[in-house]
């Protein structure tokens, strides 16, 4: 794909798109654009017309460019029209297949995912089910959160210490249940799905085994609780009333899954005198979900554990800002990215004055895009592939005119995005016409153009994409000249003046330097078309 590669253009003859001998004759014969859209052989193709109703909001199509294109079909037969319908529709495919390439990247697991592979792997690990003489590596945070069964009757079950002294072992009394089944069990304790292999029978039987112990698809209430349980002062009955009506647990069930976490998460404000003139900040969480959804952290919890040392991971709050910890929990419990669970006292304002700026201005408030940056890098830091795609979600949602040229700059950048990248290509494809009339186009770098114009799906004429090179490149000739010619005599940055300076005065053979990448992408012939009659008697350059 590409300007240079276009296949229309290198296949095509002389006449490609002007008119033949056969279009002078009779207009009965002639059928108009409107009876053809109607015709049941194109009803395809007026779908996919009418799924993109919102983008004529995006770019209107001016009264020049209909006419001309009314004045080319209007004495076109019904097989010539036929044949431009049937190659929109192979371009629309193609741009469809394009479209999913930009979505593609790298495939995540899921919380589900995570936890399945921490039981199968054993990994963190602290205690053993042994049911029917079989042990069951397992992870005690997720029995309890996830089965009521477990988590009340933990402590009267009968324990045995293991001969490392760090797991326990629990009897699981209920021998009437399968094997199979008690697997099954865990399956969906850890996932909260069903095993694809059951059968419909051993599904419905399942749920009956799951309903007697209890056994619910909860896990992240700790999360949303925690905050408020950060000071000495839990007993408020109207937090424990509050949770227990959206989870349907008792409290002494809250008290005893809160205080089962093993493993404290620090951020630490010390400097490298080793004093920091903030306390620390710690949060209780829970060690096997950070071992299941992070290779770093898990690596850090394995050494601790051979070790015998506390879970205490300390990270540096310059890595790792406490504002953001409530947030990155909250993605490592849920999957969801939530900035609404930022620290008190670290949100914007809604009357700061930026966004009062923001306002004035017409702009988006640009606040929750600095706070999805941040945790990306973040999550990039801490091997966290599933926050880093929602990161990317958010950032490519708040694209605008505005942010496009920076966000592009920033996913370039070492440790940038990818995916962010192509969305600010395809923004710019879909919104040139926009862009090119506003001051954004000067901020645009030469290989973000150079990005856009390679496709065959710029969103914009030919020749005012032609007009817009040429003042992209005019207005890099002056910024270089600045640079070359600063003022000597007085104080100011520099002795040229944009005002001051005349076309005239610009060296063409510098901007054509400057252009010699970007004109080779512009489809001269789409401005003059080979029947013009201009075209033999002009012999066109740019330059």
């Amino acid at each position: 794909m590409g300007a240079l590669n276009s296949s229309s253009l290198k296949n095509a003859g002389s006449e490609w798109i002007g008119p033949s001998s056969t279009r002078t004759c009779s207009p009965a014969r002639h059928t108009r654009l409107s009876s053809l859209i109607a015709s049941n052989s194109n009803r395809c193709f007026t779908g996919k017309l009418a799924s993109l109703h919102w983008r004529r909001k995006c770019r209107q199509i001016s009264r020049e460019d209909k006419r001309a294109f009314r004045a080319l079909i209007s004495r076109w037969t019904n097989v010539e029209l036929a044949a431009l319908f049937t190659e929109m529709e192979s371009a629309w495919a193609v741009r469809e297949m394009v479209l999913l390439a930009e979505e593609a990247r790298p495939s995540t697991s899921s919380l589900a995912t995570d936890l399945l592979s921490a039981w199968q792997n054993e990994i963190v690990t602290d205690c053993f089910v042994i049911h029917k003489s079989v042990r069951y590596a397992a992870h005690s945070f997720v029995l309890r959160a996830r089965c009521r069964y477990f988590c009340d009757f933990w402590d009267s079950l009968f324990v045995e210490p293991s001969a490392d002294g760090n797991t326990v072992s629990v009897a699981f009394p209920h021998d009437n249940t399968s094997s199979e089944m008690f697997k099954a069990m865990l399956y969906y304790i850890y996932t909260g799905e069903y095993d694809k292999s059951l059968s419909e029978g051993d599904r419905q039987h399942l749920t009956t085994v799951l309903q007697r112990f209890r056994c619910v698809f909860f896990f992240f209430f700790f999360f949303f609780f925690e905050p408020c349980c950060k000071s000495t002062d839990c007993t408020s009955h109207l937090q424990l009333e509050a949770v227990r009506i959206k989870v349907g647990f008792d409290p002494p069930f809250i008290f005893h899954f809160f205080f089962s976490v093993d493993s404290i998460l620090v951020m630490s404000a010390a400097t490298r005198s080793g004093r920091g003139r903030n306390r620390d900040y710690r949060l209780k969480c829970s060690g096997a979900i950070l071992a299941a959804r992070s290779k770093y952290l898990r690596s850090l919890i394995e050494k601790r554990i051979a070790c015998g040392q506390k879970l205490e991971i300390v990270i540096n709050e310059h890595l790792f800002p406490r504002s953001y910890a409530h947030i990155i929990l909250n993605a490592i419990y849920t999957d969801r990215l939530d900035f609404s669970k930022m620290l008190e006292g670290c949100q914007v304002s809604a009357s700061s004055l930026t966004e009062v700026q923001a306002i004035a201005s017409g702009q988006r408030h640009l606040a929750p895009l600095r706070h999805a940056i941040d945790i990306f890098h973040i999550a990039q830091f801490l091997s966290l592939p599933q926050l880093a795609h929602s990161c990317e979600d958010a950032i490519v949602a708040q694209i605008s005119v505005e942010t496009v040229s920076s966000l592009w700059n920033w996913a370039f950048e070492p440790g940038g995005s990818a995916f962010v990248r192509r969305h600010c290509t395809a923004f710019l494809r879909t919104e040139f016409s926009r862009i090119c009339s506003s001051h954004v186009l000067f901020e645009l770098e030469e290989d973000m153009l150079r990005d856009c114009l390679l496709s065959d799906y710029v969103q914009c004429a030919e020749v005012e994409i032609l007009e817009t090179v040429i003042r992209w490149g005019e207005h890099e000739l002056v910024r270089r000249m600045e640079e070359r010619e600063p003022n000597l005599i007085a104080n100011t940055t520099h002795s040229i003046s944009r005002k001051g300076i005349r076309r005239s005065e610009l060296n063409d053979v510098e901007l054509k330097n400057i252009l010699a990448n970007l004109l080779p992408l512009v489809r001269i012939d789409y401005i003059l078309p080979p029947f013009h009659q201009a075209s033999f008697s002009l012999n066109f350059h740019p330059m």
